[in-house]
């Protein structure tokens, strides 16, 4: 017999000082000592006011990603709940700090509290972390364990300073005294921040609020879109990506392999198809819009806020606006930690009455895909 999964406790850590938008290029860098044509564009487009570092202004890193989803896991831990009595974990990233160890192996070395347990990595982009909540919540749902964390963080900061293009930029200068960094590694730098986030799951709700996973979903459209998001590669004019297995450590560096680049010619497709998916979501679990009470989207950017509205709207899923909710210009762009971040936030921000329904909406753009979760307001 299935049992039941619900979160009863959220949390996120945040790194250090707030950083507004005058002071990002204090911790990045200039590269060439040049400010960044392209961060006024992008700062203008994704209305992010400000976002945290896992930096000091020297660019040296304060927090390792293990560590900032380790800060998260311990806002868990309550009268209720301590780590000894912790069953299984499955964290989620794009930004491992090793490639071997596994960063779930990482962030279970630093529980010390813990028991031996089941964990599980989970990879990709932003859906990273979603995939670690259905992992922990099939677990379950399937009564192999009576709790769980998942957890979803980035350090994404130390490869978006400036001295990590610099070989490439001075190689470009030669060429041309007036060479710049291509956009789709540029713009990334104003676009992305570090952080985590980490829900608590157990088989039974306990005192006060509590989310019921009604269920989870995940799709990926890769094979009929090109990659968007890339890094650990570089990508040919034909559209062919090479990894970086198969060049010379003198390529990696003067290609910036090692950078997080986007195609935003592709990145068109990633509203509507997620339009389609949700639509999907709903008829497949019966359910229609009205019975949906808040969605919440982790979005890159606010360009995509209306149109994601709009596109709802014109697919006969039109809620109001302000059953929306986004954390993205207050904590910026955490990558798979957003959604965690925002869940935590929204339900300090919100008075919510027993039977509403969330919806977790969370796109990848790396080769295009989703990852949707029901929640249901219980109070215990």
């Amino acid at each position: 017999m299935l049992s039941s999964a619900f979160i009863t406790k959220t949390a996120h850590f945040l790194p250090n000082k707030v950083v507004n938008n005058d002071e990002m290029e204090n911790y990045l860098g200039k590269i060439g000592d040049k400010g960044s044509r392209a961060k006024s564009i992008v700062l203008r487009n994704n209305k992010i006011k400000q976002r945290h570092y896992a930096l000091n202004e020297r660019g040296q890193i304060t927090h390792t990603n293990a560590q900032m989803a380790l800060e998260a896991i311990n806002l868990l831990v309550d009268d209720t709940f301590n780590l000894s009595l912790l069953e299984l974990l499955a964290s989620g990233t794009s930004t491992p700090d090793y490639m071997i160890p596994s960063h779930g192996m990482q962030v279970h070395s630093l529980l010390k509290d813990s028991s031996s347990i089941s964990v599980y990595s989970t990879s990709g982009v932003c859906c990273s972390s979603m995939h670690a909540l259905e992992v922990a919540y099939l677990a379950l749902l399937q009564n192999k364990v009576s709790n769980a964390i998942a957890t979803g963080s980035e350090l994404v900061s130390p490869i978006l300073r400036s001295d990590f293009f610099e070989i490439e930029y001075k190689k470009l200068h030669e060429l041309d005294n007036n060479a710049l960094l291509a956009f789709e590694k540029d713009f990334l730098r104003f676009m992305l921040s570090d952080g985590a986030g980490a829900f608590l799951l157990r088989n039974k709700p306990v005192k006060g609020l509590n989310l019921e996973i009604e269920w989870i979903e995940s799709v990926s459209y890769a094979n009929q879109f090109p990659p968007c998001m890339y890094e650990g590669c570089i990508r040919t004019d034909d559209g062919k990506l090479i990894s970086w297995k198969e060049m010379t450590p003198e390529q990696w560096v003067e290609n910036t392999v090692f950078s997080v680049k986007q195609d935003t010619r592709i990145l068109e497709n990633i509203i509507p198809k997620g339009a389609e998916f949700f639509k999907y979501c709903l008829e497949k679990n019966k359910l229609c819009i009205q019975d949906i009470n808040y969605f919440l989207p982790h979005i890159s950017s606010m360009y995509f806020y209306d149109k994601l509205i709009q596109e709802f709207k014109i697919n006969d899923m039109d809620l109001p606006e302000n059953r929306y909710y986004t954390s993205l210009t207050e904590t910026g762009n955490v990558g798979s930690a957003s959604i965690y971040i925002t869940l935590d936030r929204f339900l300090k921000d919100r008075e919510l009455n027993e039977g509403e329904r969330i919806i977790l909406g969370v796109p990848e753009s790396a080769q295009f895909q989703y990852s949707m979760a029901c929640l249901k307001v219980v109070y215990a």
